[in-house]
């Protein structure tokens, strides 16, 4: 993910996000939570497509902090790690949906629909 360049590459990007939770519930070896995280995974990333979203402020070094809290068995401070970024990627996705309403709007109006 680090090697993408900052814009673009949204698909690509998106695919890495998917696999990068399907490696950390797999390594819980528990099936219920993996089916739980590729659930939740799908549904995130479909509203991170539909959103337009680039890019995500601090996505790497998050997810650095994050694997260093799990392989340091860290549980708390890894749960505060993972409900921070999730907290931060809703507030960004309302932020990006909120922007494309008013430009679909402003597109309407000018179009006269």
């Amino acid at each position: 993910l680090a090697a993408l360049p900052a814009a673009g590459e949204a698909a690509h990007r998106i695919a890495i996000s998917a696999e990068f939770y399907r490696l950390i519930s797999q390594a819980t070896d528990n099936t219920v939570l993996q089916v739980i995280v590729q659930a939740l995974t799908e549904i995130l990333l479909q509203q991170v497509e539909r959103s337009g979203m680039s890019a995500f402020p601090n996505l790497v070094a998050h997810r650095r902090r994050l694997i260093d809290r799990l392989a340091s068995r860290r549980a708390e401070e890894a749960k505060r790690e993972i409900t921070d970024h999730l907290r931060r990627l809703h507030r960004h996705l309302l932020k990006e949906g909120r922007a494309n309403a008013a430009q679909n709007r402003t597109t309407q109006n000018n179009r006269g629909d």
